[in-house]
């Protein structure tokens, strides 16, 4: 259903947010247009229908926090990934500088004690 089709059919003019909320539960609806509409008109009577809208803002922004939680959570993964490469990295330098070190120790033995261990 269009929008010009909703305001003719209510007399109520939405703003362009809103009538995608009314769109949305259009589609959810198993009647036709005409349907709808009575049906809407009595859910708005009721209040029903602020209190559904009221609901839909909130799923929307909750869905919009999601969003930006999982898009932080990424590149916090990133940034993690990233720490743990580094530190394999330090793993294995520190590694290659101890057995540098210990091949060093020993030959330094051999020339000052004559000894190894």
């Amino acid at each position: 259903m269009m929008k010009s089709e909703f305001i003719e059919r209510t007399g109520y003019e939405p703003d362009d947010y809103e009538y995608r909320l009314i769109e949305e539960s259009y589609y959810a609806f198993p009647g036709d247009k005409n349907a709808f509409c009575k049906q809407w008109l009595q859910d708005k009577r009721d209040g029903h229908w602020a209190r559904e809208m009221q609901l839909l803002k909130e799923q929307a922004k909750l869905a919009e926090q999601l969003a930006e939680h999982m898009k932080e959570l990424k590149e916090l993964k990133a940034d993690r990934d990233g720490l743990v490469t580094k530190l394999i990295e330090a793993k294995h330098s520190a590694q290659e500088k101890d057995e540098k070190l210990a091949r060093l120790e020993r030959v330094f033995r051999r020339v000052f004690d004559g000894e190894e261990k």
